[in-house]
C-alpha cells in the first residue's frame, strides 16, 4: 500500500478534481426502450438500448445534474435538473431545449405526475416543492415544509392529488396537492427512496440505512417493516399487477417482496449488478424485466425466471 505523506496530500486536496463522466441518475422511457442518463459534468445522454444508438446527447447544464425524468406518457419530453437551481424541459426528438426554470438553491429531484404527466414536482435544498405546469412551465404552487429541511425525494401518487416528500432530517410528508396542505406526516432516518402502491392505500419508505416501511395510509399505521441489507435503498417499485414490491441497494442487489402478506424477502437476491440499482421497469408485455445500475450497466431478465438473459454497457459522452 503506497502511503501519501501529509504535506502532499494537502496541496491535493486544494486542487479542484474535474467532473469524471460519472452517471448521478437515470431514467427510463414509458416503453422502456431508451435510457436517460445524467452525469457529474452536467451533460445528459438518452440511449436506445435496443439499437444500440444515442439518441440525444446535450451538455444540458453547467454544474452536476442531479436528476433526470421521462415524461410518463411520452418518449419525447425529457426534464433535467441540476445543483445550479435549473430545472429544463427537452424535446428529445428535436434536440431542442423547450424552457428552463429557476428556483432557489440546489435541484435534488424532479417527477412527473403519473398517467398523462401534464404536471411535475421539483425539491431541492431550500425545502420548497414546487408544482408545474407540464406545457408551459407555469407555476401552479409552492409547499413549503415548515421544518426547513431540504427535499431529497418526491413520489406523486397515482390516483389521488398527492405527493410525497422525503426531507433531510428524516421527515416524510405527504401533501394535498388540491388543499395544499399536509395529510399525512412520519418521521425516519435518512428517507432515500419512496412509492406508492398502484392503489395509492400504501406508501412504502426506503431510508439509508437499509430499513423498508410500508405506510398504510387508510389507516395511518406502519403496515410492514424489514431490515434485510445494512445498505442504502436506492430505488423502490411495483409490479403492474401490484403483487410484488422490489427494492434496489447501493451495492447492485435486488430484492422482491410479497408484502401484502408479510415483508417477507424473495428466497435469493438478484445480483447482476454492482453499483447503485437507479431503474427497474417491466417490459415486452411484462415478460422482461429492465434493471439499470449508476455504473451504465443494463441487464435484462426473464419476467418468470428472473434469470439474466442479456447485458449492455451505457456509452461515454464525448463532452
Amino acid at each position: 500500500m503506497k502511503i501519501i505523506p501529509v504535506v502532499l496530500f494537502a496541496v491535493m486536496s486544494l486542487i479542484a478534481v474535474p467532473p469524471e463522466n460519472v452517471i448521478t441518475s437515470l431514467s427510463t422511457s414509458s416503453d422502456g426502450n431508451i435510457i436517460a442518463a445524467g452525469y457529474d459534468n452536467g451533460s445528459v445522454v438518452a440511449y436506445d438500448w435496443k439499437q444500440d444508438s444515442v439518441v440525444f446527447s446535450v451538455q444540458a447544464h453547467e454544474e452536476s445534474t442531479e436528476d433526470v425524468c421521462f415524461r410518463s406518457d411520452s418518449l419525447d419530453y425529457l426534464l433535467t435538473c441540476s445543483t445550479s437551481g435549473k430545472t429544463k424541459l427537452w424535446n428529445v426528438a428535436s434536440g431542442k431545449k423547450v424552457y428552463a426554470l429557476k428556483h432557489p438553491g440546489t435541484v435534488h429531484t424532479i417527477q412527473f405526475t403519473s398517467g398523462i404527466g401534464d404536471r411535475f414536482f421539483s425539491g431541492g435544498s431550500d425545502g420548497t416543492i414546487y408544482h408545474w405546469n407540464t406545457s408551459n412551465g407555469n407555476l401552479l404552487g409552492r409547499y413549503k415544509n415548515p421544518n426547513e429541511a431540504g427535499i431529497l425525494v418526491l413520489a406523486p401518487a397515482n390516483k389521488y392529488e398527492w405527493v410525497a416528500a422525503g426531507y433531510e432530517d428524516g421527515t416524510v410528508s405527504v401533501w394535498n396537492t388540491d388543499k395544499k396542505e399536509i395529510v399525512h406526516c412520519f418521521t425516519h432516518k435518512r428517507v432515500t427512496s419512496l412509492v406508492f402502491s398502484p392503489d395509492d392505500r400504501y406508501l412504502v419508505i426506503g431510508e439509508e440505512n437499509g430499513r423498508l416501511t410500508i405506510r398504510d395510509l387508510d389507516n395511518d399505521k406502519v403496515f410492514r417493516s424489514h431490515r434485510k441489507l445494512k445498505r442504502e435503498v436506492t430505488y423502490l417499485t411495483f409490479s403492474p399487477d401490484g403483487d410484488w414490491l422490489y427494492s434496489g441497494y447501493e451495492n447492485g442487489s435486488i430484492y422482491f417482496w410479497e408484502y401484502r402478506y408479510e415483508l417477507r424477502p424473495s428466497n435469493r437476491p438478484l445480483e447482476y449488478h454492482k453499483k447503485d440499482i437507479s431503474e427497474i421497469v417491466f417490459i415486452n408485455d411484462n415478460n422482461e424485466i429492465l434493471t439499470v445500475s449508476l455504473d451504465g450497466q443494463i441487464s435484462v431478465l426473464n419476467g418468470f425466471t428472473l434469470g439474466l438473459e442479456r447485458t449492455y454497457r451505457f456509452p461515454v459522452p464525448n463532452m
